[in-house]
């Protein structure tokens, strides 16, 4: 049984919910309830670990609408589709390796980060993303993605089919100059949507949502590093050939992340409404987790923090976390191990 932990606005219109009996689009209340996943490439683990909390505890139908950024839309498709504990495992079986990451493809001109091996080989033969469910569900899927031509955080949404869905996650996930060229969907282009917005909030607030529970991928007051030299070095420049105005923004992209840090950090403590926010931030653990980490043990560390991390928000039971984030078969069944 949930027990309500804290007196917060967003965990309890979640758990009135669940008492009811909630369903989409049979809502008893006026609430929009919005979950905002962030990203992070690697560090996704993070949040996919919370979205498998959010599973286990059977909170997904208590959801109006889920937005994702980069990594957080792939998690976020995993857990519309009902297969959230089988996505994280695909962080530390699946794209922890050379296929996915691999620096010294950098000396033959070609990206670090293959978004194809994991759009077009993982998510299609090796841990298969149950796409119907995705377009089918009456909890639909935003990804964010940064436009270049409007030099903004722009929702892609509606997919017609899985083309544009897959399409849409590659927009969303695309990291300048690490993961390839710009990705074209629907007559624009677009880049990774942690240019302008790695949590996906500003989105959810702007498409009217009353209460927004945001899966942060890093521990509550973490050092953010300046990184200037990457920005300014490497993808501004990168970027300018498509857009001046975004390279420009991309220097002051980790000063915008900072002060969104510090504003939900802020709403979540003082409850405040329009909208009411709660944010969820994993436990610090041992070993920073990067964008390009390799590490199972690291990898799978992260996984389970986020999920316990959500599991002690709605004050559930705990429980070892390893019996819900455990290999699976091909067939999205678990490989129990003796």
């Amino acid at each position: 049984m949930l027990q309500l932990p804290m007196n917060n606005d967003v965990i309890s219109a979640i758990l009135s919910r669940v008492q009811e009996g909630s369903r989409p689009r049979q809502r008893r209340d006026a609430h929009k309830i919005g979950l905002a996943i962030e990203g992070g490439s690697m560090r996704g683990v993070v949040t996919a670990g919370m979205v498998a909390g959010l599973e286990y505890l059977g909170l997904l139908p208590t959801f109006d609408v889920v937005y994702g950024t980069s990594a957080g839309a792939m998690n976020g498709a995993f857990f519309v589709a009902g297969q959230a504990a089988y996505g994280t495992t695909i962080y530390y079986e699946n794209i922890n390796n050379k296929c996915f990451i691999d620096l010294t493809r950098i000396l033959l001109g070609k990206p670090i980060v293959s978004l194809e091996y994991i759009l077009d080989d993982v998510f299609v033969r090796q841990k298969v993303l149950a796409w119907e469910r995705v377009l089918s569900s009456p909890i639909p899927l935003v990804a964010v993605a940064s436009s270049i031509s409007r030099s903004c955080s722009v929702a892609l949404r509606d997919f017609d089919g899985r083309d544009e869905l897959f399409q849409a996650m590659r927009a969303s996930a695309r990291m300048p100059a690490i993961t390839g060229p710009p990705v074209s969907f629907r007559g624009d282009r677009y880049l990774d949507g942690s240019v302008y917005e790695s949590i996906p909030n500003l989105t959810a607030a702007s498409d009217g949502c009353t209460h927004i529970l945001t899966l942060q991928s890093r521990p509550l007051h973490c050092r953010i590093g300046r990184g200037q030299f990457i920005e300014q070095r490497i993808v501004a420049p990168w970027i300018r050939s498509f857009s001046r105005g975004m390279a420009l923004d991309v220097c002051l992209q980790k000063d915008r992340y900072r002060q969104q840090l510090v504003e939900l950090a802020r709403k979540s403590e003082l409850n405040e409404p329009n909208p009411f926010v709660y944010s969820i931030c994993p436990a610090s653990v041992s070993g920073e987790i990067g964008k390009m980490e390799k590490s199972r043990a690291l990898l799978l560390s992260g996984a389970v923090s986020g999920m316990l991390a959500v599991i002690g928000a709605f004050g559930g039971e705990v429980i070892t976390a390893l019996e819900v984030l455990q290999p699976y078969t091909k067939a999205g069944l678990p490989l129990l191990r003796p």
